[in-house]
């Protein structure tokens, strides 16, 4: 089976095509850049791999099923750069992206052909579907958001669930001891170089809120947590790029807020209408993702309105934030 994974027909196709374009000396610019977010993210996701497989053994075997993805989403981040005529920027870009589609589903040997389809779907809405900002464009979506999402969506229209283990990669994310601590310390660990943390914070906030306050106030008694280990991987890896969310400390906390209320929602939804629930984290991302310039308003306006909205944070600010985050997630694991 791993050969049929290396050597299957769509990867063959692009290395071919990009081989045809070299030998026929097609011009094309080559550069190379290194951002922040493309070296950090890959380094935290490769540590909670490492640290997954402790709790659940087959998260380190489904490492070398990663190879063939990045190889096919570097070639076809190649072949699109030649379609559209621009400059091929050799960056870690693609890393991040094939990550974080495999936090959240895996398929069978047999359809591994499926990675392929998320990644391109990835890249190309990433490609085609821009905010026209300044002098660059900005893509609109989180490409692995979009493309998860477009998938779940056929999934639920099909009621083709069998076709992933997305159940089993969601479950078996709490079978790792102190998964929560983990993905914690991490998300620290990535605020120093992208301050997302008030996405995060927000997310945590109003999902702990709503989770608790019927406990301590309704005499209510639910026996779970405010959310899964696999919806806080989803607060602190998946909606935190920096590129499809808002810009400033206050409409950060917002985007986070609508993100866990969005969560919420989206798993009464799926319960209603008899669909796994475990796709809650990931259904109204792209929703959010085309409210970005809504939220950067909102939080432009109340900065405007209200001084004590002008923050300016710093690392102090970020461990202080932290450590109260810290606390709800304690709350949690009581829970």
């Amino acid at each position: 089976m791993l050969e049929k994974t290396f050597f299957s027909i769509i990867p063959l196709t692009l290395i071919f095509s990009s081989l045809f374009l070299y030998l026929k000396n097609y011009y094309l610019k080559i550069g190379f850049r290194v951002r922040a977010n493309h070296i950090v993210q890959p380094l935290c996701a490769a540590v909670i791999y490492l640290y997954w497989g402790q709790g659940f053994p087959e998260a380190y075997n489904h490492l070398i099923h990663l190879i063939p993805q990045f190889l096919f989403a570097y070639l076809l981040k190649f072949n699109l750069a030649y379609i559209r005529k621009k400059e091929f920027v050799f960056d870690f870009g693609p890393i991040p992206i094939v990550f974080s589609l495999n936090f959240f589903m895996w398929f069978p040997n047999e359809k591994f052909y499926l990675y392929y389809l998320l990644i391109a779907l990835a890249l190309v809405t990433k490609e085609f579907i821009c905010w026209k900002k300044k002098a660059e464009p900005n893509h609109v979506f989180n490409p692995s958001a979009i493309a998860l999402v477009t998938f779940i969506i056929f999934l639920i229209l099909t009621n083709s669930h069998s076709l992933t283990l997305s159940q089993l990669v969601a479950n078996s994310l709490n079978q790792a001891p102190y998964m929560y601590e983990v993905l914690f310390f991490l998300g620290i660990f990535i605020n120093f170089f992208i301050p997302m943390l008030w996405v995060t914070f927000g997310a945590v906030f109003i999902m702990s809120c709503l989770h608790f306050i019927p406990l301590l106030f309704f005499n209510y008694t639910d026996p779970g947590t405010p959310f899964d280990v696999s919806i806080f991987l989803g607060m602190t890896l998946l909606i935190t790029d920096p590129s499809t969310t808002p810009k400033s400390p206050l409409s950060r906390f917002l985007f986070g807020v609508a993100y866990g209320l969005s969560v919420q929602f989206a798993g009464l939804m799926l319960s209603y209408i008899g669909s796994p629930t475990h796709y809650d984290k990931l259904l109204f991302a792209p929703l959010l993702n085309l409210a970005v310039p809504w939220f950067d308003k909102v939080g432009m306006d109340l900065k405007t309105k209200f001084s004590w909205t002008h923050l300016n944070l710093n690392k102090i600010h970020t461990v202080v934030l932290y450590s109260i985050l810290f606390f709800l997630i304690l709350l949690v694991l009581k829970g």
